[in-house]
């Protein structure tokens, strides 16, 4: 039987692993954005 405690505890840990990426996402785009801006110039 699974406590609710545990569901949240992991629904919080999916949560920051997703914000995490998303981040993470948008630091790469920011990153090949500036690449390709220096390159253009």
């Amino acid at each position: 039987m699974v406590t609710t405690e545990e569901i949240e505890k992991s629904v919080d840990e999916w949560h920051i692993s997703f914000e995490h990426n998303s981040i993470k996402d948008n630091e790469e785009k920011w990153f090949e954005e500036q690449l390709l801006q220096q390159f253009s110039n």
